[in-house]
């Protein structure tokens, strides 16, 4: 492309020619340019072979006449085309698209979207050459054209002593010329630079005016600013005394409606207990419902057949008292009075009475007194069986206690060195607890109990989530982890995020007590504490070390060995401090 564009300049810029075809030498080789057919198929054609055959020249300019004339796919015949051949070349099978005889050149159309039929040929006759011809050359015309050059080349050598004799002269008066320009130059570039300095000095003073007031602008902006801001923090202040206020009156509705929740909850699964046991007793006594009723209707049966006796029964009373007469006593006539309004249960009843008053005047049944005798020996045998298993539980009992008297006291030893660790460490923060173990009758009830106290006017109380607040139960939990590491050694421990959700105290408490572990004498493990963010002004050991992770979509472009400075941000972010500071 260089040599291309520095011929054309050439050719049209300085020569200033018009009538100028340049073609660039493409990149592909002249032996990838392939023929449409082989020779023999060629000449069954009845051609005799291609145009680019006919040429000699370099490989380059060959490659550009197929690049740009197609001369690799043109074919030629010195002699005519039959009208077979020529059908055999229109056919669409046909490789061949251009073809030339001895006057005509031929070129093949094809329209395969409208069939085979749907082929032309354009035939152009040959120009006669203008050029390139056998016709011999013009004497005449030959000499004036060489006495035209021997003019023009004494010309030029006339041309070439003049321009030998005037070099010197030239030479000396371009050094003069450059001299001068020189200095004129430096004359030019002093002017400019005064006239610059000129305008500066001469800008200097309303910019200088512009700047205090902008200044001064500015002052007064960040007064009123830090004037908004205190009333802005005094007002957050408030604001947020009120929000604890309503938080405070917020947690304490919460836990009121959850109280209310869950007795709503227990009264709705009773409900829902009771209406299942409702469904399944309605299924159960469906069957005794039944009977019920067909007992029902029985008894009504049989009462309409009690009256219908009864009635029979005054009736044949009356007709036995008219036939007696007067044949009654009194009593007897008492009794019979009576007798006509009893029904026949209570005829049952008193006859049951009467029963039991002859058998008790006759001695009482014996089988009473069997029945007592067995019970004797049924107590007999259950006495038996009693202490047969007061011997087996004491036995048990004594089993249980002598191997309770063996890990008993080591737990006993090792909960009071974990709860004297746990009480050093609340020690250190003006705090109290100790760590016990509730015992029970059954051993699945026995439990760690941890009793803490953050003041001084409230006694130890069991650490729940009813009497701390989450601060301090995560200050208890991870003092209680604490005092366990003197029984579980290990070579690190891992601590993540322990101070999220702690209020700034508690979380300044804790993390002075896990340096004072980790790095002090009572310390033996390594610690890694992992937290998105720590407050401001913590205590630190010069045996901690503190690694700040920076990744993310946003990160600054990597400097030598791939590391963000953290030391230059620093020194930044203070010198940005710095300068805010010295503007207000």
């Amino acid at each position: 492309p260089d040599d291309f564009d520095k011929i054309q300049q050439h050719l049209y810029g300085r020569m200033k020619l018009v009538d100028v075809f340049l073609r660039q030498a493409p990149t592909i080789a002249l032996a990838d340019y392939r023929r449409p057919c082989s020779d023999q198929q060629l000449h069954q054609y009845g051609l005799d072979g291609w145009i680019v055959d006919l040429l000699d020249g370099p490989d380059e300019v060959l490659a550009m006449l197929c690049d740009n004339r197609m001369v690799h796919q043109n074919a030629y015949t010195l002699s005519d085309v039959s009208n077979a051949q020529a059908d055999a070349l229109r056919h669409r099978d046909s490789p061949i698209t251009s073809y030339a005889t001895a006057t005509q050149t031929h070129r093949v159309m094809r329209r395969k979207e409208y069939g085979d039929q749907a082929t032309s040929i354009r035939t152009e006759f040959l120009r006669p050459a203008r050029l390139f011809t056998d016709a011999p050359v013009d004497r005449r015309h030959e000499e004036e054209l060489n006495a035209k050059i021997r003019d023009a080349e004494h010309d030029l050598e006339e041309l070439r002593e003049a321009i030998t004799s005037n070099t010197a002269d030239f030479r000396e008066h371009t050094r003069i010329k450059a001299a001068v320009d020189k200095e004129k130059k430096q004359i030019q570039d002093d002017k400019n630079r005064k006239q610059a300095e000129q305008a500066t000095w001469a800008g200097l003073q309303p910019k200088l005016d512009e700047a205090e007031q902008k200044l001064e602008t500015a002052y007064t902006q960040i007064r009123t600013h830090r004037e908004s801001q205190r009333e802005i923090a005094a007002r957050g202040d408030t604001i947020a005394f009120q929000k604890g206020e309503l938080i405070l009156d917020y947690a304490n509705s919460i836990d009121a409606v959850r109280t209310v929740h869950v007795q709503l909850f227990k009264a709705e699964i009773i409900r829902i207990e009771a209406q299942s046991d409702l469904e399944q007793l309605k299924l159960r006594n469906q069957e005794d419902i039944d009977a019920l009723e067909e007992c029902r209707q029985e008894h009504e049966a049989m009462t309409a057949a009690v009256a219908a006796t009864l009635a029979e029964g005054r009736r044949l009373g009356e007709l036995c008292a008219a036939v007696t007469g007067d044949g009654l006593t009194d009593v007897e006539d008492e009794v019979f009075a009576q007798m006509r309004e009893w029904m026949p249960d209570t005829l049952e009843t008193e006859i049951q009475s009467v029963q039991a008053r002859l058998e008790m005047n006759t001695g009482g049944h014996m089988g009473i007194i069997k029945e007592y005798e067995d019970r004797v020996r049924a107590i007999d045998r259950a006495r038996g069986k009693v202490g047969d298993l007061e011997t087996t539980l004491a036995t048990f009992e004594e089993s249980i206690e002598r191997v309770k008297s063996i890990w008993e006291p080591r737990l006993d030893a090792l909960i009071v060195q974990i709860s004297e660790a746990f009480a050093e460490n609340f020690a250190q923060i003006n705090c109290a607890g100790e760590v016990g173990v509730f015992k029970d009758e059954d051993f699945d009830q026995w439990a760690i109990q941890i009793r803490v106290k953050f003041r001084e006017s409230e006694p130890l109380s069991l650490l729940d989530s009813h009497r701390q607040s989450g601060g301090e139960r995560a200050v208890s939990t991870i003092f209680y982890l604490m005092a366990l590491q003197t029984l579980a050694r290990a070579p690190f421990r891992v601590v993540d995020e322990i101070n999220q959700g702690m209020d700034p105290r508690n979380e300044r408490l804790v993390h002075s007590r896990m340096v004072s572990i980790a790095c002090g004498q009572e310390g033996g493990s390594q610690y890694f504490l992992i937290t998105p963010k720590l407050l401001a002004g913590l205590e630190y050991h010069r045996d901690m070390k503190v690694h700040c992770i920076a990744s993310g979509e946003f990160m600054p472009d990597s400097r030598g060995e791939g590391k963000v400075d953290f030391g230059v941000l620093a020194r930044r972010a203070l010198e940005v401090r710095a300068r805010a500071e010295g503007r207000a």
